[in-house]
């Protein structure tokens, strides 16, 4: 998380409006109302890819916003709808194994 904190001070830095939208807030819904066309979102979602953040990327997308995805995969659902993708390995397991022995 220090990572994105870093990204938005440096964006902050160099650009009028900056914003940092952290899904479970509650209010991310109304933080992007006022969003249009020129704007940018950049999500950040990885392999189990959380139905809040792909609902406001769709929602933005929908106003003309331009979404930047950064995910684990270029098919991912959050870079099937970016207009610019970056992806990036991981080493997320994809499950947790409950019967795993010692």
């Amino acid at each position: 998380m220090k990572i994105i904190f870093h990204c938005q001070y440096f964006f902050a830095f160099f650009l009028k409006s900056v914003k940092l939208l952290k899904p479970g807030i509650g209010d991310i819904p109304e933080q992007v109302l006022g969003s249009r066309s020129g704007d940018v979102l950049i999500a950040i979602s990885f392999r189990r890819y959380t139905r809040e953040t792909l609902d406001i990327a769709q929602k933005v997308k929908n106003k003309g916003v331009d979404l930047i995805a950064i995910t684990n995969s270029a098919v991912s659902p959050l870079a099937m709808m970016a207009d610019i993708r970056l992806s990036v390995k991981t080493e997320i397991p994809t499950y947790i194994n409950p019967l795993r022995h010692r």
